[in-house]
């Protein structure tokens, strides 16, 4: 998609030049100072200008707002205004004359999450030839499974892993326990909760959703183990899971309570611990299925979608609906062992192959509720000749095919 790649080069060029800025701020940071401690007037001079270099890079961060808006991406809009709010924080620190370790770590990151926009952004669904046969040439169960994209949620993934899970790593490891640092942790996991909320009521249109978070009084201890954490999520999932639950929407509802609980124990307690940064890693691995299920659907979205109507339907002349030649009861009839084709030739005063695939096309209506994988196995299979001690299995397997067309007309 061009209008993909133009913002994609655009990240790349931003992230040059904001890698410049950082070395140029490590630099300034290790100079020789004066006896009194500052700088030299060049070093001065040139650390003055810094500022105003990371607010052109803002100002190029908002310019790719409308872009974003046309590519109608949740996540990549939210992560380009998350850019400019991290930017315009180390503007400010530049400002302040501040070089030191937490700026730079700041700045860091900014790289880290350009990268992985310029990655996600780079992702193409991959188109699956058999999608049709695999998956009733639909997607992944209909609207109610429907998911976002691979590359919207491989960015949520990575805005997880570099703003949530790896500063909870650094608040455990601190001297002091920052609990305003935690508070701002904490509103970044509801954020990205919420935005998960966003995406998969999006792509489903409002079939699947995250449901309220669990309550807080629901903790685990401090040092809890792994496995204290799997037991305490099974057990919740087995009183308030309805049993009948499609795998993806529990995946989901997984996610969310995990994202859920992780907010409440950064925010509301203030406990960047083991059992925090535990569920945290949960989150990338149940982020991970979800990725991989969004890919298998939107290659087998692609893979229907590149068929044209008819493609698998002239592999197989005849009509499916109707009862095989070579099926019947009794003794066999002349010319059972041969295809339809061969025995309703001209010749034999029946239909040409092509009057045949002509009529599949204009009957198809008459297919009822029938799948699109079970049609191309019907009409593909309708040529081959029936096994004698399976005769009575395909003689039910076509009669229940004609019933439930007829049910559902």
């Amino acid at each position: 998609d061009q209008k993909k790649e133009s913002i994609r080069a655009a990240y790349v060029r931003l992230r040059a030049e904001q890698e410049k800025l950082n070395l140029e701020t490590i630099r300034l940071a290790g100079v020789v100072r004066l006896p009194d401690g500052s700088l030299r007037r060049e070093d001065a001079v040139r650390l003055g200008q810094l500022p105003g270099e990371q607010g052109k890079l803002i100002d190029s961060i908002h310019a790719l707002d409308d872009a974003l808006l046309g590519l109608q991406s949740i996540v990549y809009i939210w992560a380009n205004k998350d850019l400019a709010k991290n930017m315009a924080d180390v503007k400010d620190l530049l400002g302040q004359s501040r070089l030191d370790k937490p700026t730079q770590a700041r700045e860091k990151r900014i790289l880290d999450q350009l990268d992985a926009m310029i990655r996600d952004l780079a992702i193409k669904p991959k188109e699956d030839d058999f999608a049709e046969r695999k998956d009733g040439g639909g997607g992944s169960g209909g609207a109610k499974a429907a998911l976002p994209s691979e590359a919207e949620l491989r960015l949520l993934k990575d805005l997880q892993k570099i703003g949530v899970n790896e500063k909870t790593a650094e608040a455990a490891a601190a001297d002091r326990k920052d609990a305003a640092l935690l508070v701002d942790l904490g509103s970044r996991q509801g954020e990205l909760r919420g935005l998960l909320d966003e995406l998969l009521q999006k792509a489903s249109r409002g079939h699947l959703k995250l449901g309220a978070e669990p309550d807080n009084k629901d903790q685990l201890p401090e040092e809890a183990t792994g496995q204290q954490v799997e037991d305490q999520e099974l057990e919740q999932q087995l009183l308030a899971d309805k049993p009948a639950g499609e795998q993806i929407e529990k995946d989901a509802h997984l996610i969310g309570d995990r994202m859920a609980r992780s907010r409440q124990r950064l925010a509301l307690n203030n406990d960047p611990g083991k059992t925090t940064q535990i569920i945290q890693e949960r989150i990338l691995k149940d982020l991970d299925l979800l990725i991989d299920q969004a890919r298998k659907q939107q290659g087998q979205a692609s893979g229907t979608k590149s068929r044209q109507p008819g493609e698998q339907a002239s592999k197989a002349p005849g009509n499916p609906g109707a009862k095989p030649q070579n099926q019947g009861s009794g003794p066999k009839p002349q010319g059972a062992g041969q295809s339809p084709a061969q025995t309703d030739s001209p010749a034999n005063g029946g239909q040409s192959p092509a009057d045949l695939s002509k009529d599949i096309k204009e009957k198809q209506n008459e297919w009822g509720g029938i799948t699109p994988r079970q049609r191309a196995a019907v009409m593909e299979g309708a040529s081959e000749q029936v096994i004698e001690k399976y005769r009575k299995l395909v003689d039910d397997y076509y009669r229940t095919l004609a019933t439930k067309a007829t049910e559902n007309r």
